[in-house]
């Protein structure tokens, strides 16, 4: 089973996705770990060996959940690590985009699935294939 990480700045909707998270499973609930804090989130994931990592975009002007990912890569290269945001920046070390809606159904269902998972058999390709773009069009 992986560990799941949410880690968001602001603890209002850090509570909403906990509430939804509840509303489509309480088990799962359960087993996520929350957090406002980046740098927690970064020490916890380290020492996971199958660990997934919800993050917000931005945190400070400092830190956003790129450089976020980065470090928990750098520290744990099995890690996966998903944005939930708006407005998104795609870059190599986000493994996927959720797509963040008012009510966060779509995160609760993902997480839910996520801790439910046993991802020991898989290989990150057939957990999460990559698709290529073609620029030749």
């Amino acid at each position: 089973m992986a560990r799941a990480i949410v880690v968001q700045r602001f603890p209002k909707v850090l509570r909403e996705i906990q509430r939804a998270v509840s509303l489509v499973n309480q088990d799962a609930n359960e087993k996520i770990f929350y957090t406002a804090d980046p740098d927690e989130a970064a020490e916890l994931a380290r020492d996971e060996e199958e660990v997934v990592v919800v993050s917000s975009q931005v945190f400070s002007p400092d830190v956003s959940g790129t450089t976020l990912a980065s470090k928990i890569k750098r520290e744990n290269p099995r890690a996966l690590f998903f944005l939930y945001s708006y407005t998104p920046e795609h870059a190599p070390q986000i493994d996927g985009i959720i797509p963040k809606t008012p009510t966060h159904h779509l995160l609760a269902e993902f997480l839910s699935f996520v801790v439910g998972s046993d991802f020991q058999a898989t290989q990150l390709q057939s957990r999460f294939p990559q698709i290529e773009f073609s620029s030749d069009k």
